[in-house]
Order: structure tokens, then C-alpha cells, then sequence
């Protein structure tokens, strides 16, 4: 909710970004560039206008993931020091047989 402090400070969404001259925009989708109104019940920072363009984003960057580590220009082990949030380490990805699963 947009709105001012009892201080006069303007109060903005995190989501809502000022572009040009300061006038406030909603974001724009990564995937298809569309600016949406991002939810108003918290947690993390909205980035896609729906799940389709989420799951189409992941699908392509994936490929893309796939299609750099076989021409040799990312190493898996660039993979395994991305952000640990995102990821499971190569060790817990093993199951008891020591194949990953």
C-alpha cells in the first residue's frame, strides 16, 4: 500500500519501483517484460507476473544451465558454489547406493 508516514515520508511497496523523472510503476515480469501489480500478502520479492512465466523462466534457464555445462563454459563445480538455499550439496544429492538420485 502506497501511502506517507506521520512524517511526510512517502510509504512504498518494495515491489513497486520509481523509474525516469520518480513516477512509481509496478515491476516488470522477467519472463515476458509485462509490468504486473505484485501481491500484497508478503514473503518474497515478486519477480513474474504468473506461475507460467515462472515455470517457462526456470525451464529456459535450465537449458540453458544444461547447454553451457556440455560446451564446457560453466563446471559443475561452479554449480555446487552457487547459493546453498537453491541447491542440494553433490554429497546429500546421493542416495544409500551412492547414485544421485
Amino acid at each position: 500500500m502506497t501511502g506517507a508516514r506521520p512524517d511526510g515520508a512517502l510509504i512504498v511497496p518494495a515491489d513497486v519501483v520509481a523509474v525516469g523523472g520518480g513516477a512509481l510503476v509496478d515491476p516488470e515480469c522477467l519472463w515476458c517484460a509485462k509490468h504486473f501489480r505484485p501481491r500484497q500478502d508478503g514473503g518474497k520479492r515478486q519477480r513474474f507476473c504468473a506461475e507460467p512465466c515462472r515455470r517457462l523462466f526456470a525451464k529456459a534457464a535450465l537449458a540453458w544451465v544444461v547447454q553451457a555445462v556440455a560446451s564446457g563454459r560453466l563446471a559443475r563445480e561452479q554449480l555446487w558454489n552457487a547459493s546453498p538455499a537453491t541447491r542440494r550439496s553433490p554429497t546429500e544429492a546421493k542416495g544409500a547406493t551412492g547414485v544421485v538420485e
